[in-house]
């Protein structure tokens, strides 16, 4: 089976893993160029999450289903007529990991962080467990290609006013764990 592992890059550079940028944008362009230059059975990218506070640090989220929804939307002040919720097929091959806990759930994805803990509560209340910038845009291009794509996140902080203090401060050993998971899955 032919893999590709993925990551953003910038301040999250994961040996083994291709890095794809950071954002939904830039993700689901360089995976659609990467998936037009090699066969692939399945797509495993690879980061770090917020979590609204169901899921604690250190814990992590796989996940193959992605929303995009903004405060605006949530709050009820503006509207979209995208599709706001993609699932890619779900991979059938299973990864190795470490000994940490994992659960699977929907991600969202955003330009921005949330660091407001009840903006938070209602995407968890919406379906949400957690965010990650770059998800939707993996999954699109999953349900576009019909190849399957999973995002597997450590999560490094609650999206809370100290949401960045956290995320900072936790990334030196979600790298360190992200990277062994990485060494794993080749």
């Amino acid at each position: 089976m032919k893999r590709l592992l993925l990551s953003a890059g910038r301040s999250e550079i994961i040996p083994g893993t291709v890095p794809v940028g950071v954002g939904f944008l830039e993700a689901g362009l360089q995976l659609a160029r990467l998936l037009e230059r090699g066969e692939w059975d399945e797509v495993l990218f690879l980061g770090t999450a917020g979590s609204y506070g169901k899921v604690p640090p250190f814990w992590l989220i796989e996940s193959w289903v992605g929303v995009q929804w903004e405060v605006g939307w949530v709050e009820g002040k503006g509207y979209s007529p995208i599709e706001l919720k993609v699932a890619s097929p779900r991979p059938k091959s299973r990864l190795k990991l470490p000994p940490l806990p994992k659960v699977e759930g929907v991600l969202n994805s955003s330009h921005y962080i949330t660091t407001d803990w009840r903006v938070g509560q209602k995407f968890l209340k919406l379906g949400a467990i957690g965010e990650s910038m770059e998800h939707f845009g993996i999954i699109r291009v999953g349900t576009l290609t019909q190849i399957p794509v999973r995002g597997l996140y450590l999560v490094t902080n609650y999206t809370d006013s100290e949401a960045h203090l956290s995320y900072r401060r936790n990334l030196p050993k979600a790298l360190e764990i992200l990277t062994e998971i990485a060494t794993l899955n080749q």
